[in-house]
């Protein structure tokens, strides 16, 4: 290879690697499966951990989302986030009143007294968090008797965030540390790259499954204090028993299991779990 093209391939993947990196810290949140974020979460005087993570991805409409885990002290939940240069959406699944949609949660374009949906962007600035200068954005919601106030950072998601509804007191929420693309920001006693440790469920629960309704598969949690023999079981409208999921012995912790309804016909289903002397049946929509 002559001096001049060597020259010329130095240039060019001098280029290549520069619009990598513009490309990954200019994203407006990071959704690589394996990515978690710890909050701290404070309501009258009281503080738990909230624990969010991807745990994989799904295409919807050609587009592709990260299905974030969330687990607290007493649930555990499911959201369907992707994200581009500027903004970071959020797919809501269809239910009994609205059909399926994609919200943008922040446009990070924005300017200060844009409207959001329901929200305002009440501030705009670049800030210094975890030694890096990062966009941050305030998205406000206010009605009577309740609002809602979230900070997000571009390239990492929600900083902060805090609200109150009417009845209820107020709850405030912090960004404590997180697992980004393997490398570990703010406190790392929280973080472990395997697990984070949530402290074990005081009671038996079983979880509305997610997302519902659902085609053709959904996720399905519930919660063991102590040691128990599990049952979980299926069940269609006549109460004929179409699948038994799990039929084992399982230690105390939170548990996910998936359902897949792929052969069977759009309708209303049942599932029960029996853990010990813990007893409990929900209802979910299976629509194709």
């Amino acid at each position: 290879m002559n001096k001049t093209n060597l020259h010329l391939l130095i240039i060019i993947l001098t280029l290549v690697m520069t619009n990598n990196v513009k490309a990954q810290n200019a994203c407006a949140k990071s959704l690589i499966i394996g990515n978690k974020w710890i909050y701290i979460t404070e309501q009258l005087s009281y503080y738990s951990k909230k624990y969010e993570e991807v745990i994989r991805d799904t295409i919807i409409d050609q587009k592709r989302y990260g299905i974030i885990k969330i687990v607290t002290d007493s649930s555990i939940g499911y959201e369907y986030q992707r994200s581009d240069t500027n903004c970071i959406y959020k797919y809501r699944h269809a239910n009994w009143e609205f059909p399926a949609r994609e919200d943008t949660l922040v446009n990070y374009n924005s300017n200060v007294g844009d409207s959001l949906g329901s929200y305002l962007v009440k501030s705009k600035n670049t800030i210094s968090f975890w030694g890096k200068e990062m966009q941050e954005i305030n998205m406000y919601y206010d009605i009577p008797f309740a609002y809602y106030s979230v900070y997000y950072l571009k390239g990492v998601g929600v900083k902060e965030a805090e609200g109150k509804n009417h009845g209820f007191p107020e709850v405030k929420s912090y960004l404590k540390a997180a697992l980004l693309e393997n490398k570990v920001y703010g406190d790392s006693t929280l973080v472990s790259v395997k697990k984070i440790d949530m402290n074990p469920p005081s009671i038996s629960s079983l979880y509305q499954n997610y997302p519902n309704p659902f085609n053709p598969s959904t996720i399905i949690n519930y919660s063991l204090p102590k040691q128990s023999n599990v049952r979980i079981i299926v069940y269609d409208m006549l109460g004929r028993e179409i699948s038994t999921l799990i039929n084992e012995e399982k230690s105390a912790g939170n548990y996910s299991i998936t359902f897949d309804g792929n052969s069977l016909t759009s309708g209303i289903y049942f599932y029960q779990i029996k853990a010990n002397e813990f007893v409990q049946t929900k209802k979910m929509l299976l629509l194709k």
